[in-house]
């Protein structure tokens, strides 16, 4: 499992090329460019939760309580599910009325 609550350096992503370049392509589409997005995540705090082949209940069992409902949230009440490469896609939730977002990762 990969976690950010920052900006994701693309260096930082443990995922093919393919996969890096089109996740940070979904970020900042809702922006007017990346420099916004990044300042919006700085501003914000939304997470980016990367869930990996290995990444079974069990382990996410073991991690803190807040993580645990972020992932239930994507999981089960996702805003959209977004193919955005080959076999991941997207999620986010939004867990608050304060607009507090969770982004979810994962191969399909």
């Amino acid at each position: 499992m990969q976690l950010f609550n920052i900006w994701p350096d693309v260096e930082q992503l443990e995922l093919p090329t393919n996969v890096k370049v089109a996740l940070i392509q979904h970020l900042i589409e809702p922006f007017q460019d990346e420099a916004t997005a990044k300042t919006y995540w700085l501003e914000y705090r939304p997470t980016l939760i990367i869930l990996e082949d290995q990444d079974a209940s069990e382990s996410i069992a073991k991690s803190d309580s807040d993580l645990q409902h972020k992932i239930a949230m994507a999981q089960a009440n996702p805003e959209y599910i977004e193919e955005i490469a080959e076999n991941h896609v997207i999620k986010l939730a939004i867990l608050n009325d304060a607009g507090e977002g969770v982004y979810c990762l994962q191969k399909i």
